[in-house]
């Protein structure tokens, strides 16, 4: 009777484990299964405006429009921040992606006809990061349009070939979110994915140098369709 009496306790254990275990994958899959009511996505799209990016305004200018195309039509309740990278960040628009086509004459009449003497692109992440966080989006994208020389009146000559990442670049900034830095020259590049490696970065801070710009478009590359 004693043995019967155990295994009775050993089988009535067992049952209410189980059923612990069911409780909860099934409370589980409710939770995945509930609805993510954050905006599925946020943009930042950063500007160089730096004399040594002046070849790339054009060609920079025909991205951004189907860019914006893009994002008006698939998104166009995503929040979108323009900034221009200079001496210090300015905003150019901030709002909804269905209203980015009324920024473009603006952000053309700027990258066409101004110069900025400096690129702090570390006070430009910073701004944008800021955007992106206080969106709260599911997916943060940060594309920066520039060839990556990044310069300040303390900071390497305005005219080096080549110019490291700063010290200061906020990386712990973009480690969650997807970064595209666009025209970017290979040379420069190269300096830049040396740090992103080191961090762990290469899956979301990506380049799209010139070479690869002939056979893509930035709205391919960021926002690639999941089917109709």
């Amino acid at each position: 009777m004693r043995r019967l009496g155990v295994l009775a306790a050993v089988l009535l254990g067992t049952v209410l484990l189980t059923s612990c275990a069911a409780n909860l994958e099934k409370a589980k899959q409710e939770l995945l299964a509930q609805e993510d009511t954050r905006p599925p996505v946020a943009v930042a799209v950063l500007f160089d405006n730096s004399a040594s990016y002046r070849d790339w305004v054009e060609p920079t200018l025909s991205e951004v429009r189907l860019l914006f195309q893009c994002l008006a039509a698939r998104h166009p309740e995503a929040g979108v921040s323009l900034v221009l990278v200079a001496s210090e960040p300015q905003n150019i628009f901030s709002g909804k992606a269905a209203r980015l086509q009324t920024a473009y004459d603006d952000l053309a009449r700027i990258l066409r006809h101004g110069r900025s003497p400096y690129t702090d692109l570390s006070m430009a992440v910073n701004h944008a990061s800021y955007f992106l966080e206080k969106a709260d989006p599911q997916r943060k994208v940060m594309i920066i349009f520039s060839d990556l020389k990044h310069s300040t009146p303390s900071y390497y000559p305005r005219d080096a070939r080549t110019v490291p990442p700063p010290e200061d670049f906020p990386w712990d900034r973009v480690d969650d979110v997807d970064v595209f830095a666009v025209y970017a020259p290979f040379a420069e590049w190269r300096l830049w994915n040396e740090q992103v490696e080191a961090r762990g970065l290469q899956a979301t801070f990506q380049a799209l140098l010139p070479e690869e710009m002939k056979a893509t478009h930035v709205a391919d590359a960021v926002l690639p369709r999941t089917g109709d």
